[in-house]
């Protein structure tokens, strides 16, 4: 086993379940907006709200893009009527005071705590993960932060990794592991910065054949088992 030094950690689907924190994030807005809910428009919007993260990590569009579009094409999909921008605030004051944790995340933490240097690697917007982070009491694992909205640019990108190691004290690759549940994000962001990767793969997706995946886990409480 490789002796690692630094391990960057992804927020969303990896220490905290996104799904959960998504779907009763948008639950309360639509009540607070006297809107009907049910799964169908969850679907629509997690989907929507997918793609366009997606083109985001490719560099297609700004974040704030993400923001001013998905509830207004989730509007036209569904023939839902709402001011858009207002809801999109409501959501994500929402969405800021959902911290519903992966099972076994509080425990890996600490267990990694004091063997190994953390590092949160995010794309989410900077506010909602620093308030998310703090009230979920993670952010005293980590040793910093790194959100792409505050860089300026999103994971997979090169660069979004070269300026959060320029912050990193006796940074080297061969000691560096990240750990993510996106392949889009994560695992090629770490394949694109020549970093090892471990994917945190719960719902046992099919591992693509063209990427050099070093861990796969379907558990967090296996990754005790690696490290």
């Amino acid at each position: 086993m490789k002796k690692y030094e630094f391990i960057m950690l992804d927020i969303d689907g990896t220490l905290m379940d996104f799904n959960a924190c998504e779907y009763f994030a948008l639950k309360k807005t639509f009540i607070a907006e006297n809107l009907n809910f049910n799964d169908e428009i969850y679907a629509v919007y997690h989907k929507i709200n997918a793609d366009l993260w997606g083109q985001y990590e490719k560099k297609i569009i700004e974040k704030s893009e993400i923001l001013k579009k998905r509830f207004s094409i989730l509007s036209q999909n569904m023939n839902l009527r709402y001011d858009p921008l207002k809801v999109e605030e409501i959501y994500r004051h929402n969405l800021s005071k959902e911290h519903i944790l992966e099972k076994g995340a509080m425990d890996l933490l600490d267990y990694l705590k004091g063997k190994y240097k953390l590092y949160i690697v995010t794309n989410g917007t900077a506010s909602n993960q620093i308030k998310r982070l703090h009230d979920s009491k993670l952010e005293g694992y980590f040793e910093d932060v790194f959100i792409s909205e505050v860089i300026g640019c999103p994971k997979p990108q090169k660069e979004f990794f070269e300026s959060a190691v320029s912050n990193i004290n006796g940074f080297s690759k061969d000691k560096c592991l990240i750990i993510g549940d996106s392949l889009s994000s994560d695992i090629k962001g770490g394949i694109n910065f020549s970093i090892d990767t471990m994917w945190y793969n719960p719902s046992h997706q099919i591992k693509p054949q063209d990427m050099n995946i070093t861990y796969e886990v379907d558990s967090l409480y296996k990754i005790q088992t690696i490290l």
